[in-house]
């Protein structure tokens, strides 16, 4: 899903805060992380992957209020941007730590993720 490119405004600053890139990148680490978390409950070491599981979980979650924050140009997306950023930072490296394809890949996307928000609180 590609989001139009628009410009929100935030209600107290009045600048533009992010647009449909930002938006698209987010939006795909959590798809990303549902994703992988669905992969995982498939592998037969699901076991000896519950921190990167639950790292997974928050991420996707965290990934999801985000991008509602952001379309609703809430006061708050900066706050949470920062939030989003250690969070998706945290699943990003823990995906790394494997060395499956899509572990690899998912770790991309939440490491990508992760500087998009952290340029938001800036």
């Amino acid at each position: 899903m590609h989001y139009q490119t628009v410009f929100f405004q935030t209600p107290y600053e009045g600048k533009p805060i992010h647009s449909s890139d930002l938006l698209n990148t987010i939006h795909h680490c959590a798809i990303s992380c549902n994703h992988m978390t669905t992969m995982l409950y498939k592998k037969q070491d699901l076991f000896g992957r519950g921190e990167q599981l639950s790292n997974l979980q928050d991420c996707a979650e965290i990934c999801g209020l985000m991008v509602n924050y952001l379309a609703l140009s809430s006061k708050f997306s900066k706050v949470f941007s920062s939030v989003c950023a250690s969070v998706c930072e945290v699943c990003g490296s823990t995906c790394m730590q494997f060395p499956d394809q899509a572990s690899q890949q998912c770790g991309q996307t939440c490491l990508i993720c992760a500087k998009a928000c952290q340029q938001l609180t800036a």
